[in-house]
């Protein structure tokens, strides 16, 4: 077996840190404090400004960008596609922001959505008519991390939504869904593209 599938078998591809979520009995938080809205601004920026890697591992390379328009003006959806050299694999990075009126959402709406970030973990609930929805996944064919907030309120602009995705569960050496027993890639070579998809999961990983 090559080194990227035992690196796939261990689950060592990712390794998204753990905390516990803080009770939703507890004291609520001053409004006038913003220190929870502040940290999700800081994520909100770092998606933004998230930069699309030319290459992944030496193999993969960037072919072409996929943007599409969202109903608030502070939007922006764009998936860059890569393309193996060696390979018909492929894989692609996600990234996808969409910011409404975010000042009108309560403080204690962000605290609760960090908590859930803090969580590590997939999750949701409601809150003061907002729903907060957490997406982690990491796993043997994506890395995933996903933030939405919205009011209960179908005509409500008071919403935001995050995500940064890495997707590649066909980049290995499959061939019309069967494994390829000489495949065109070294041992060597998937270990590279193992590490390089292990770095750019870090890489964006939010600032929590």
């Amino acid at each position: 077996m090559s080194n990227w599938w035992n690196v796939i078998k261990q689950n060592k591809l990712v390794n998204l840190p753990k905390f516990k979520v803080k009770p939703f009995n507890v004291a609520k938080p001053n409004e006038e404090d913003r220190e929870c809205r502040d940290k999700i601004m800081e994520i909100i920026d770092f998606t933004k400004r998230y930069q699309f890697p030319s290459e992944i591992g030496g193999d993969f390379v960037r072919v072409k960008e996929v943007s599409n328009p969202y109903m608030v003006e502070d939007s922006k959806f764009s998936t860059m596609h890569y393309g193996s050299k060696k390979t018909r694999t492929k894989m692609w990075i996600d990234r996808f922001f969409a910011i409404g009126n975010i000042d009108d959402i309560p403080e204690e709406v962000f605290c609760t959505a960090l908590d859930l970030l803090k969580a590590g973990v997939s999750a949701n609930t409601t809150l003061r008519d907002y729903e907060i929805d957490v997406a982690f996944e990491d796993s043997r064919k994506s890395y995933t991390q996903q933030l939405i907030i919205r009011k209960q309120d179908i005509f409500s602009r008071n919403m935001m939504t995050l995500r940064l995705i890495v997707l590649w569960y066909d980049w290995f050496n499959y061939e019309d869904g069967m494994y390829d027993e000489n495949p065109p890639l070294s041992s060597e070579e998937e270990s590279n593209i193992a590490l390089a998809l292990r770095q750019e999961a870090d890489n964006m990983r939010w600032p929590i």
